[in-house]
């Protein structure tokens, strides 16, 4: 018996579903898939509109750059504009509009080319350092992302794609990773940082990852954040996984017990830095919710330095060797976490200068003037070799690198 309404009153005056014809249906699942695409289109185009405020930010629109390095053309503006006291024919003004236009036109199109090769000479940069290929026998390579953020999904696909190309170009054993910009509450623990690497690999991957757990779960997105990822060679060797103690996600450590005899941590560090920056979602304000809450009266840069020592103290203490990789938002030689690192009982010295070119510093941020990124260890760890590759090979807006030890 045909249970299904069939009175007009029902489904309107073109009688029951049934006799609904098949495009109405199959045009419904087509509205949904376009109003998906369109959703991703508009997400895609957020973050394109993102990049592009944030560069009119920091340099100007492509207009008032072409304009401050061409005075001379914006001197015709000028003049134009003084002399409209007078009263020219109209048609006299619509040819200077023209003439205008022709001049200026390709003067704005060779800006941008020029902006475009700029921009190609800051991100193709010569390697730094050196290691060998194929990795030796019994050494474990180490590879260091600053990923800049991974919570929208596309950006996310490429990233992963691309730090997963590198570890197994370069054979690494584990990837250590900061900013990774992810509110893992928002994702269930089936579907986190290792199932993401292991739905690439055909072997058993493992992660660990570090947030501020405070942060409501209203974004999947959270500024800040460090990870560990541990592949093939160094599973065997894993042990226990120690997080930022406060809840915070400055840093995340991985105990590994390669000798009976020695004990080796490798740690992962984000400093929020010493600038203040504005947003109830910068790394600084989140750090600084933390601060009045528990009622101390200094900086996120003074709390993450001095809670930091106090951490690396007691591994020291413990009887640890350490590997501390680290975005320091400061220089990696002269600043105040470098100064802290070489005391006693900590006893750590940088490591990736020793590859430097005699009397040159390298930038870290393809942007930046100094080293920002660094990486440290105890005298009990034997560093074989370092690399820091070029921007454009690097995941983010940093220079990727690898350690052998």
């Amino acid at each position: 018996m045909n249970t299904r309404a069939s009175s007009p009153s029902a489904w309107g005056d073109e009688g029951t579903r049934g006799n609904m014809p098949r495009r109405a249906v199959s045009d419904r699942r087509g509205r949904r898939s376009c109003q998906r695409t369109s959703s991703h289109r508009a997400t895609a185009l957020r973050h394109l509109q993102r990049q592009v405020r944030g560069e009119e930010d920091t340099h100007g629109s492509i207009r008032q750059r072409f304009d401050r390095t061409h005075p001379h053309l914006l001197g015709t503006y000028n003049n134009r504009d003084n002399n409209n006291n007078s009263t020219d024919d109209d048609n006299n003004s619509d040819e200077f509009d023209s003439s205008e236009r022709a001049t200026t036109t390709p003067h704005l199109r060779q800006f941008e080319q020029d902006a475009l090769e700029e921009r190609r000479r800051l991100v193709h940069v010569p390697r730094v350092g050196r290691i060998a290929q194929p990795r030796p026998t019994g050494v474990f390579r180490w590879m260091y992302c600053q990923v800049n953020g991974m919570a929208e999904p596309n950006s996310r696909a490429k990233k992963l794609r691309d730090i997963w190309d590198l570890a197994e170009k370069f054979d690494v054993d584990g990837i250590v990773m900061v900013e990774v910009g992810v509110n893992w509450k928002k994702f269930k623990s089936s579907a986190r940082l290792g199932s993401w690497f292991n739905a690439l690999s055909s072997r058993e991957v493992r992660a660990t990852e570090a947030f501020n757990i405070h942060a409501p779960a209203t974004s999947r997105r959270q500024q800040g954040g460090t990870a560990i990822v541990l592949r093939h060679g160094l599973l065997q060797y894993a042990r226990g996984v120690t997080p930022d103690h406060s809840g915070l996600g400055r840093w995340t450590s991985w105990l590994f017990d390669v000798n009976p005899t020695h004990r080796t941590r490798i740690v992962v560090a984000y400093c929020p830095g010493t600038q203040k920056k504005t947003g109830p979602q910068t790394v600084y304000s989140q750090h600084l919710t933390e601060i009045n809450s528990r009622g101390l009266d200094c900086s996120p840069y003074q709390l993450f330095v001095n809670e930091l020592r106090e951490q690396l103290k007691c591994w020291r203490a413990a009887g640890d060797r350490l590997v501390l990789f680290i975005d320091a938002n400061e220089h990696i030689l002269r600043g105040t976490i470098a100064r802290m690192l070489v005391e006693s009982p900590i006893n750590m010295r940088e490591i990736s200068h020793d590859f430097w070119d005699r009397g040159i510093e390298y930038n870290t941020h393809v942007c930046g003037k100094q080293p920002i990124d660094g990486i440290y260890a105890t005298p009990d760890i034997d560093v074989q070799g370092f690399l820091a590759l070029s921007f454009h090979e690097s995941v983010g807006d940093h220079r990727t690198s690898l350690i052998d030890i």
